[in-house]
């Protein structure tokens, strides 16, 4: 009867996750993590003195569940099954499932419907810390959590000023007050957990692959490196463990050290040690996870567990990291964030030290898939876009495209050109002044016009124009226009002003019903007025920077191999949909630009570097992008790069290539020897391009 009652529990689990609305499900982070994975990670995270368990985010109770059904088969036993949920039906599951699952075995069992954040909520449990906090924690962006965001950062401050000793405290405390408001709600949930272990216990946690791709998780990694140290990562390949999930997986398992070890910086730290990585392709993942036959998830665990012994499964790939490389990608990238310097010592930055030629390669900050060609005796030092002069980030984002950006839809007449506005608004045609419009690059289909005629995509650009009404605010302002600087706005011809009056009025469907100047993201125009400022209202977009229109541009989001383009003359705005790059330095022309970053050395790292979505597609980040590391490039190869690319066809990318490449060989190598080193990068970037588009 026990077994029933558990496998009926399962069924209504998996039951009552269908039924959850979708807005709490993305609100509250409910991807569930599913009883194969979750018995996997239980596996390699069980050890014979783990007596005391807490998951903090338990869902309807998979980990729990199975962490508690790994230790019946091992020697030892669990006194203490801990689990909080913030959902109150999926707490009460959790809390059936587990009282089934101990039934008759004297385990102190606690469920608590409860807001893990909440510094109350551990105050209602025996223990401040476990031997295995085992946890799936609630991936959901900064944009949704609204001004949950610092509450969690409050909650998780005074979480360890009671969970923790001196002098641990403060590293927690530091990446607490320090982690990005860009950071989704894995990283706090993260830092969280891990102080919920005890000295020499274990944290076993299914992280979103954003730990390692997103700069705000380098708060993440560095926690782990500081506090714990990993002994296994298992990743999953496309099409990923969670179909819904836009990123890739990982199952983390990692040992806390002792406070003493803990308290040591990393800048001081002498001994470093490696961790195991596997990776399961679709074979091996579906052994392991997924449906059908039985799995044999012990065995596949136990060949982890004990890694280069024994003949390696089918489907799995295993490579070991070092803790020290792990500090110097930590520290790549140009300045260190404020919580890194607070915590270590940084005598020069580390962007400083990188571009010496004296220094050499240095391994640790390239990518596994390079360890192996960039060999010792090989000269160039590396150094970052940045460090070359170039900048790198995102493009427009307006607030609200469907008002702010329009279709031309004729031929200039006098001073006003006619454009079509968005569905939203009915598809009107309205005329609009053509010093308002500028041309935007909207999407990857608008690429091809680049180089012709120029995207159809316009913005409205209003910053000179104001309706009517407000020509008294406008007015009442002179001064400060005049101390400013700044031209006096016009009045809006009488089209133009119907349609912004009418943005304003309208509910724009899927926003809550809110209007365009509702809108929190266009609410941030607006600017009353002051002695040297003058006034802004809702429909103003800000200046528009180096960014926005920059000298070259990336898809975001990329299914094919990434390219660069140039945004060469006349330059058109770009959108948020683009990663970009620009320079006051002359010599980074756009051509020139785009022409580096089309490289096989550049190809190679973005594939590597970038993050790999559930869909197989690749996504660069600026903060990808801006830990690139290039070898260091003189003014000679930035002159011999712009006469390459005036050439125009398949010989200036391979005279790109060697020139990028040179530094590594050094001067006295041959254009044989070169194009060998590219053509074993353009194999190896083939081979990750085909590795993550691959599909079920």
């Amino acid at each position: 009867m026990h077994c029933d009652d558990i496998t009926q529990l399962r069924a209504e689990a998996r039951a009552l996750e269908q039924t959850l609305p979708i807005a709490r499900r993305k609100a509250l982070g409910q991807f569930f993590t599913g009883p194969r994975i979750s018995r996997l990670l239980a596996h390699l995270a069980f050890r014979e003195d783990t007596g005391r368990v807490l998951d903090p985010m338990a869902g309807t109770g998979d980990l729990i569940e199975a962490a508690y059904a790994v230790a019946n088969e091992r020697p030892g036993r669990i006194r203490q099954l801990h689990a909080v949920e913030i959902d109150a039906s999926v707490a009460e599951l959790c809390r059936r499932r587990l009282e089934v699952l101990t039934r008759g075995a004297g385990t102190d069992l606690r469920v608590l419907c409860a807001d893990a954040f909440d510094a109350a909520t551990f105050s209602l449990l025996a223990e401040k810390d476990y031997d295995l906090v085992i946890a799936n924690p609630p991936y959901v962006r900064y944009q949704t959590m609204g001004d949950r965001g610092e509450a969690v950062r409050a909650g998780l401050l005074e979480a360890a000023s009671s969970v923790l000793k001196r002098p641990v405290r403060n590293i927690w405390a530091t990446l607490a007050n320090g982690y990005s408001g860009l950071a989704d709600l894995s990283v706090p949930s993260c830092l969280l957990c891990g102080m919920l272990v005890r000295p020499g216990g274990r944290l076993a946690l299914v992280l979103p692959a954003t730990w390692r791709t997103r700069n705000y998780g380098k708060v993440v990694r560095y926690l782990f490196l500081r506090a714990y140290h990993i002994e296994t990562v298992v990743e999953d390949s496309p099409p990923g463990w969670f179909p819904d999930a836009l990123v890739g997986t990982h199952l983390v398992v990692a040992r806390r050290l002792s406070d003493e070890a803990a308290a040591v910086p990393l800048s001081d730290r002498r001994e470093w040690i490696e961790s195991d990585w596997v990776k399961l392709d679709r074979l091996a993942a579906t052994h392991a996870t997924g449906a059908g036959q039985k799995p044999n998830i012990g065995r596949l665990a136990s060949w982890i567990l004990g890694s280069k012994s024994g003949s390696r499964p089918e489907g799995t790939t295993l490579r070991t990291v070092s803790d020290q490389d792990e500090w110097d990608a930590i520290r790549a990238g140009g300045r260190p964030p404020a919580w890194l310097r607070v915590l270590e010592a940084f005598p020069q930055s580390p962007s400083t030290q990188r571009v010496k030629p004296s220094r050499g390669p240095d391994p640790g900050w390239l990518p596994h898939a390079l360890r192996d060609v960039i060999k010792p005796n090989m000269r160039a030092g590396f150094c970052t876009l940045e460090d070359l002069g170039l900048r790198v980030g995102q493009g427009l984002r307006t607030g609200c495209n469907r008002f702010f950006y329009v279709q031309r839809a004729g031929e200039p007449s006098g001073e006003l050109t006619p454009v079509t506005t968005s569905t939203a608004f009915e598809s009107r045609i309205v005329l609009v002044p053509t010093a308002a419009l500028r041309a935007v690059l909207h999407r990857q289909t608008e690429l091809a016009t680049l180089a012709s005629h120029g995207p159809p995509t316009l913005v409205l650009d209003l910053r000179a124009w104001v309706l009517p009404e407000d020509m008294d605010t406008v007015n009442a302002a002179l001064p400060a226009y005049e101390r400013s600087g700044l031209t006096v706005p016009q009045e809006m011809p009488a089209g133009l002003a119907n349609h912004v009056r009418a943005a304003a009025l309208a509910s724009l469907p899927g926003t809550a019903h809110s209007t365009v100047a509702d809108l929190s993201a266009v609410r941030t125009n607006v600017r009353a007025a002051g002695p040297n400022s003058p006034p802004r209202f809702w429909y103003m977009l800000p200046d528009f920077g180096a960014r926005h229109a920059p000298e070259a541009l990336v898809p975001r989001i990329n299914h094919d191999t990434p390219r660069t383009y140039a945004n060469t003359d006349p330059k058109v705005l770009v959108d948020a949909n683009f990663s970009t790059f620009w320079s006051d330095d002359a010599r980074w022309s756009p051509d020139v630009l785009a022409a580096l970053l089309n490289s096989t050395w550049c190809r190679l790292l973005v594939e590597t570097m970038g993050a790999k979505l559930g869909g197989g597609a690749l996504k660069l980040e600026a903060s990808h992008l801006r830990q690139i590391p290039i070898p260091s490039l003189g003014g000679d190869a930035l002159e011999a790069m712009k006469t390459a690319v005036r050439s125009a066809d398949a010989s200036s990318v391979v005279l790109v290539d060697r020139l990028v490449l040179k530094p590594l060989l050094g001067r006295s190598a041959s254009h044989a020897e070169l194009d060998a080193l590219a053509a074993v990068l353009r194999n190896r970037a083939a081979r990750a391009r085909d590795g993550r588009r691959r599909s079920v």
